[in-house]
């Protein structure tokens, strides 16, 4: 009886200290998926530049909206002089109250360019928003280009950019926006080559762009 009880009880002490260790293992889990989800939904864009990414070197730019914490001292240390804004400019928004104080603060043009949040829009804005950003670069100025999360509406006016501008093939711009993690995809494809030849013959008629390429370039 008693050497079986010894048994029974090291048994018992042996699997509670199983489940102490699968409860602490689960008790870290949770602790680390927590600080990630937070660190992810609100404490990285407080720390790293939303989406921040190099377009031409020292002289166009990308990225979602900047944080209070980041756009300031983001957008100096890169010598920015005019900023593109392809989403919303509404007060009592802290992070674009933050913005206009730094445009004012670094003597920085910022300029609106509404587009739908699915990387669409009217046509007539994609080809002001390109022209603008076109007349910046020729005048030496440094550019940042955003929008909200700095994927669709950044990523079809860089696309656009490259196709008419840096002689990028359709296909390797499409590639490029691609890389941003897009949601929707077809739709800015079929938005793009619907809507391409328009926007060309707009900036061709504001003196932006030379010529209307031939053939159209067109996302496979």
């Amino acid at each position: 009886m008693g050497l079986r009880y010894e048994i029974r009880s090291v048994e018992e002490q042996a699997k509670r200290s199983r489940d102490r260790k699968i409860w602490l293992a689960l008790g870290v889990i949770a602790v680390l998926v927590t600080g990630w989800i937070s660190w992810e939904g609100h404490y990285r864009d407080r720390v790293f530049p939303k989406r921040f990414a190099v377009v031409h070197d020292g002289m166009l730019f990308r990225s979602g909206q900047l944080t209070d914490a980041v756009v300031e001292r983001t957008w100096r240390r890169n010598g920015i002089e005019v900023v593109i804004n392809l989403g919303e400019d509404k007060p009592n928004r802290p992070h674009q109250e933050a913005a206009r104080r730094a445009a004012s603060e670094l003597d920085i043009d910022r300029d609106l360019f509404s587009l739908q949040g699915d990387g669409t829009g009217k046509p007539a804005t994609f080809a002001a928003a390109i022209g603008r950003i076109r007349e910046a670069q020729l005048a030496g100025q440094p550019t940042i280009v955003h929008c909200m999360a700095g994927k669709h509406r950044t990523g079809m006016v860089i696309a656009m950019y490259r196709i008419l501008y840096d002689d990028w093939s359709a296909d390797r711009a499409w590639n490029e926006l691609l890389s941003f993690d897009v949601q929707h995809p077809a739709r800015m494809r079929a938005y793009l080559n619907k809507n391409l030849p328009e926007i060309c013959r707009l900036l061709v008629r504001s003196g932006s762009l030379k010529r209307i390429p031939d053939p159209m370039p067109r996302v496979p």
